[in-house]
């Protein structure tokens, strides 16, 4: 199916639901939506925009090329930082130094460095966002502005005009996408490393459940580096309709897991 008539359809069953259900149910749906769009589009740099390092003047006269190029620029400043922290740095990091990961739920301070030494434009992201593996205050605040690029703000305006504390519970499945980032470390250790280190607030990461999603992202980044883009709890219900590139968990991935020593009980 069309994904603008599926997004279109899905807003139609949640507005006609009504109330704080239909704002609650539509926050969830847009935010998956908005993950999806800024991990694959942004973050993997599926938009060109996002990928490229530097985009040069253009030399014309022309006021629709001259304005064009100043927007492109605009877009890139914001989304290049994010592709480096992300695909270049973190998505890197994670083959390169699997087991230290594995083990502290981060990159070693050598890599790190060397890292910073790459991409010196790029050192406040990389840094606000701990080598894309976690976020400090700012670095959450910068991945929540992003989803003005998606339609979570705009398709919440019909909650806003209806009653504002609609749009309040229509905002509240939003919060799931900072913390899905606070726990996108430990959805990178090894069986017993999560075990031992993992807050009790996050303790369901160990249940069955907990097991795919681990299993699910370790294949985002180590069996099919490209796919599966959005690891907000249950997103994937949503994000299927979408995007049918979205992998479980088969016996190659856990077999891979189990050589890298980071295999499930």
């Amino acid at each position: 199916m069309n994904p603008s008539l599926t997004h279109l359809l899905l807003l139609i069953i949640a507005i006609s639901l009504r109330g704080p259900v239909a704002a609650f149910l539509l926050g969830f749906v847009n935010i998956a939506i908005g993950e999806l769009i800024i991990h694959k589009y942004i973050f993997h740099g599926h938009w060109k925009v996002s990928k490229q390092t530097h985009i040069p003047d253009v030399t014309t006269r022309n006021p629709f090329i001259l304005l064009h190029n100043k927007i492109m620029k605009f877009f890139n400043s914001i989304f290049h930082p994010f592709y480096v922290q992300h695909w270049l740095a973190h998505h890197k990091h994670v083959i390169i130094d699997t087991k230290y990961i594995g083990e502290h739920g981060e990159c070693s301070e050598h890599l790190r460095l060397k890292t910073l030494q790459q991409y010196p434009k790029n050192t406040a992201s990389l840094l606000n966002s701990s080598m894309g593996m976690d976020a400090t205050i700012y670095g959450l605040i910068y991945q929540y502005a992003l989803l003005v690029f998606t339609p979570l703000p705009y398709c919440g305006l019909v909650f806003w005009h209806d009653k504002p504390w609609s749009f309040l519970i229509y905002l509240l499945p939003s919060l799931l996408l900072p913390l899905s980032t606070i726990y996108h470390k430990y959805l990178h250790m090894s069986d017993v490393s999560r075990r031992k280190k993992i807050p009790w607030y996050f303790r369901w990461l160990l249940s069955d459940a907990g097991d795919q999603v681990v299993k699910k992202h370790f294949m985002h980044h180590h069996t099919n580096n490209d796919r599966n883009w959005n690891f907000i709890v249950f997103a994937d219900t949503i994000t299927n309709l979408f995007d049918s590139t979205n992998l479980e968990p088969d016996e190659r991935t856990i077999g891979y897991m189990k050589k890298l020593g980071l295999e499930m009980e």
